[in-house]
């Protein structure tokens, strides 16, 4: 019996639990393989943890690259960064405002990547 299809996946993680490195073999071939790193934002006098980066390549050519930045006292998010293709980052401020609603995305270093929005707010 000849079986169609192999795959599998494998996941690394921190002594906390969080994953941060996981392969996936895709379809047959290596032309779908998948490898991605995962970085963590921590501040253990909060006990806040969250994921604040990740890199997902194809055979060493990075497919997906994000990065956040955290208030080390609240764990807000005050900044994302989204790179784009040819290695330069869409960048978007935010500035949150209690119970974690965001008011205000305060910079776009390319407005069309969230459709140039300028101010969130929730009732």
């Amino acid at each position: 019996m000849t079986h169609g299809k192999t795959t599998y996946e494998t996941y690394e993680y921190d002594s906390l639990g969080n994953v941060i490195h996981f392969f996936d073999a895709g379809d047959v071939g290596a032309a779908d393989d998948v490898d991605a790193v995962i970085g963590y934002f921590t501040s253990p006098f909060k006990y806040i943890v969250k994921p604040n980066s990740i890199v997902v390549t194809n055979h060493g050519q990075v497919m997906r690259k994000r990065k956040a930045m955290f208030g080390a006292n609240t764990g807000e998010v005050q900044e994302v960064r989204q790179y784009l293709a040819d290695g330069t980052a869409a960048v978007a401020n935010v500035s949150p405002v209690g119970w974690a609603n965001v008011l205000l995305f305060a910079h776009h270093s390319y407005p069309e990547w969230v459709g140039n929005c300028s101010n969130i707010d929730q009732p």
